[in-house]
């Protein structure tokens, strides 16, 4: 919960918001109860009663319900006149300089449990994923990436060699026991993903869980200290509840495949060019003025308000 808050204040100072901002316990017992969604928008009148609600937010749509339940103002406040501006401190350390591994297709999030050792900050999150073999004969696939949370703005310490992954192996598990070596990053410090592929047996029992121990060096980006760490997780081969897709995978995607239905190259997307199945998804996402046309605009805006957080400055292929 520390680190939610950790979180908070961090999006905070990013945004120069004022507001107050609500966190969710750590079931996430309010963002399941309305509904789950990424970016989902709710009015709620003064009795407590939800009297509009859409899965996307959206402002101009969120003025046209204001100005329906509330009356039409004089001066309406714009975007552009609101104190809110990103503001992600840029890093020095280096990015985008260790090659991701091919993953498999069929992945799915499994349950990982930190194991904590006194206060010492959790610096690396697990994300483990299964896939689910249709082949008796094949064995499946799992994937574990080791991300720095950027929260606490460390990176590794290469100088001190490639980090360690220690698999050990129970039973019905399906894993066998294994010492894993990343990378040799010539760099002397970045802060991208490690990431493994490992071999499940097919027969593996789903309520079977192992012990996943990674070795690593950790300096802070002010280079006041750098220290040795050991972070234990619990991994189980359960399916977690609500899974999401791993960061940037369904909006990179979403951004990579969406210039290719702009048929007749002309800059705009139309709803008969998406084709049914495809304009909710689409249209509700970068649709920003709600005329049934993606233009590049509105493209290239959407990706941007998605990235920019995280200093991604490169804009989809747009024709």
């Amino acid at each position: 919960m520390e680190e939610r808050l950790l979180h908070v204040a961090e999006a905070k100072r990013m945004t120069g918001t004022s507001i107050p901002w609500l966190v969710d316990a750590m079931d996430d017992r309010m963002a399941k109860s309305f509904g789950n969604t990424y970016n989902c928008e709710f009015v709620i009148d003064p009795e407590g009663k939800v009297v509009r609600q859409r899965f996307w937010s959206n402002p101009i749509s969120l003025r046209a319900d204001l100005v329906e339940l509330v009356g039409a103002v004089a001066k309406p406040t714009a975007i552009e006149d609101l104190p809110v501006r990103f503001r992600p401190k840029p890093r020095e350390v280096a990015s985008g300089v260790v090659p991701r591994i091919e993953l498999p297709k069929g992945l799915s999030p499994i349950q990982v449990e930190h194991l904590a050792s006194g206060k010492q900050p959790i610096y690396v999150k697990l994300r483990a994923e299964l896939t689910e073999s249709k082949d008796e004969s094949e064995k499946r696939k799992m994937y574990l990436g080791f991300y720095m949370d950027p929260i606490h703005r460390v990176h590794w310490n290469n100088g001190a060699g490639p980090v360690k992954v220690e698999i050990a192996a129970t039973d019905g598990s399906g894993v066998t026991s294994a010492t894993l070596k990343g990378p040799q990053v010539e760099q002397p410090a970045d802060i991208d993903a490690r990431m493994f592929l490992v071999d499940v047996d097919k027969s593996s029992d789903q309520t079977a869980s192992f012990n996943v121990k990674l070795h690593y060096v950790v300096c802070d980006d002010a280079e006041t200290f750098c220290k040795p760490i050991t972070q234990e997780f619990e991994v189980s081969l359960k399916p977690l509840a609500n899974g999401s897709t791993r960061p940037g995978i369904f909006l990179d995607n979403l951004f990579r495949d969406v210039a290719q239905f702009d048929k007749d190259a002309n800059g705009k997307i139309t709803a008969e060019e998406l084709g049914e199945g495809n304009v909710t998804m689409y249209m509700t996402h970068i649709d920003y003025n709600l005329d049934n046309i993606i233009d590049r605009e509105e493209l290239e805006r959407f990706y941007l308000m998605y990235n920019n957080g995280r200093g991604i400055e490169a804009k989809p292929e747009t024709k």
